[in-house]
């Protein structure tokens, strides 16, 4: 008899942890379920996963456009360098089949970037068009290129564009392109022999017959300019 009550009784302790243990695994699952729940407020902000683009490389913008001193035999820099100023001029004749003219070219350069060179020249000639002598005004904006050959030797080429008034014809548009060489002379001089073209197309006037026309002038020619970088 006392066997089985001992029995029972071990049965019934047995029974009883179980029952503990698995209310005890309930309480914890739903802890953590309860861990795991969060109110909207108490979430991390969004953030945005969109990569920023760079911004693109440029020669020029950003960049401040410098002048350089002293450039030059005997200075730091260089002709056709960055930064460098050219003054000066040149004398050209040019000519076709009816029309042969003398012009005078003052001229202003600013390397841009290096071998890069923006300028702008004006150009006063005297033609003389089928044994009428006029004169004619041009400026144009130039950029050339300017590639050395040796260290005091370079070959350039370049084209303007701009605006020509031929006295009796009126405004129209210019096209100079023109090829050339750069001469390094003493400490600072350049001398540039070139080649020009230049193509003009003037206001319409009235011909003979009473028909409106457009003046259309094309010149060939070589020039000798001297110039002075800074």
């Amino acid at each position: 008899m006392n066997k089985f009550v001992k029995n029972v009784a071990i049965a019934l302790v047995v029974v009883g942890t179980a029952n503990v243990a698995q209310a005890a695994r309930g309480i914890t699952v739903a802890q953590m379920s309860s861990d795991n729940i969060r109110h909207a407020s108490e979430l991390p902000p969004a953030q945005s996963t969109h990569d920023p683009i760079p911004p693109a490389p440029s020669p020029i913008v950003g960049k401040s456009l410098r002048l350089i001193r002293q450039a030059g035999i005997g200075g730091p820099t260089a002709y056709a360098r960055n930064g460098v100023l050219e003054l000066g001029g040149s004398l050209s004749f040019m000519g076709a089949s009816d029309n042969i003219q003398l012009t005078v070219t003052p001229q202003i350069g600013h390397f841009i970037t290096d071998n890069l060179q923006l300028s702008l020249l004006g150009t006063i000639g005297y033609n003389e068009i089928n044994g009428v002598h006029k004169t004619n005004v041009t400026v144009v904006v130039e950029p050339s290129v300017h590639v050395p050959i040796v260290d005091q030797l370079f070959v350039f080429a370049g084209a303007g564009v701009g605006v020509s008034y031929n006295k009796g014809l009126g405004t129209g548009v210019a096209v100079a392109p023109r090829v050339g060489f750069n001469l390094m002379v003493g400490r600072s001089g350049i001398l540039t022999p070139a080649f020009n073209v230049n193509w003009s197309s003037n206001s319409a006037f009235e011909s003979t017959n009473g028909q409106r026309l457009v003046a259309v002038h094309t010149t060939l020619g070589a020039s000798l300019g001297y110039s002075v970088m800074f």
